[in-house]
C-alpha cells in the first residue's frame, strides 16, 4: 500500500498510511471508472523518488488527457492514453519536476 517516498499524506490519512501515493490513486482511478471515466494508474519511478498517479481521459468521448496527484490535483498533460512512458514525461513536465524517468507502467 506504499508509493512515494516524498510527497506528504494526505488529509486524513495521516498516520493510516505511509507515503499513501498508491493507494489515493487507486481510489480515484476506480471512482473515475465508476462514473464511465477512462482512468488507469501510473505508476513512476525516477532517479529521486517512485510516485503513482491517474491518468485519465476527460470529458468522455473527448481525448483530453489529465494527471492527477494529491499535491498537484489534475493537470492536463500532452501525451499518448497508451503510452505510459510518454504520459510520465508529460507528466514531469507539466509539474516541472526536474527527474529523471526510469520507468513507467500501469497498474494492473
Amino acid at each position: 500500500m506504499a508509493g512515494c517516498a516524498q510527497l506528504p499524506p494526505a488529509e486524513g490519512m495521516q498516520g493510516k498510511w505511509k507515503n499513501d501515493c498508491l493507494p489515493q490513486a487507486a481510489a480515484m482511478a476506480t471512482s473515475l471508472n465508476e462514473k464511465h471515466v477512462k482512468a488507469k494508474v501510473l505508476l513512476i519511478t525516477t532517479t529521486m523518488w517512485k510516485h503513482a498517479i491517474v491518468v485519465y481521459l476527460y470529458p468522455p468521448g473527448e481525448n483530453k488527457l489529465w494527471g492527477w496527484d494529491y499535491e498537484w490535483k489534475s493537470i492536463q498533460i500532452r501525451a499518448y492514453f497508451s503510452n505510459p512512458d510518454q504520459c510520465a514525461r508529460a507528466w514531469l513536465t507539466a509539474t516541472n519536476n526536474g527527474s529523471v524517468l526510469i520507468a513507467a507502467d500501469w497498474l494492473e
